[in-house]
């Protein structure tokens, strides 16, 4: 029934998607899907963005959800890829800011079986899957966290 759910989600993604005449195509030949990998995009606002590079992710073989910061909507909670934690759920862990950060916080103190995860927030992009697989890849069995100082942006939409 899972299954069904996410092929009739990334189904009404597809038909969304294609009347953006702004699209984001991304070619899905050579990806290495050895390497199981699980990101969170956190947003507030599922915007067309957010849903390509959910749907991207998922085609390669990421384990991708989106972490939103709002109620879903009934239609979109049909998927277990949309995520949200309730300010009542919040609470019980003793938080009152219910930021977007705090729901994923909670929601993966709750999730035993994710060893590592990549946490994206909803401002980054990227042209192509293959650069954030190959970064995902890259730095998959490093223990450290991954901040940057330098960030250089190539033009408005992405960074080098």
């Amino acid at each position: 029934m899972i299954t069904l759910d996410v092929c009739c989600f990334l189904y009404c993604i597809k038909i969304l998607l294609s009347f953006n005449n702004n699209s984001i195509s991304y070619n899905f030949s050579h990806i290495n899907k050895s390497i199981r990998h699980t990101a969170i995009i956190l947003a507030k606002i599922l915007s067309i963005k957010v849903l390509k590079h959910l749907n991207a992710l998922i085609k390669v073989g990421v384990n991708a959800f989106i972490m939103r910061d709002e109620e879903p909507f009934k239609y979109i909670n049909s998927t277990n890829r949309i995520l949200y934690i309730s300010n009542e759920h919040l609470a019980q862990y003793g938080i009152s800011q219910n930021l977007v950060w705090d729901r994923v916080l909670v929601w993966l103190y709750n999730q035993s079986w994710i060893d590592y995860v990549w946490l994206i927030e909803d401002d980054v992009t990227w042209s192509n899957i293959h650069h954030i697989v190959d970064f995902f890849n890259r730095y998959a069995n490093n223990s450290a966290d991954l901040l940057s100082r330098n960030i250089i942006y190539r033009n408005n939409q992405t960074l080098k």
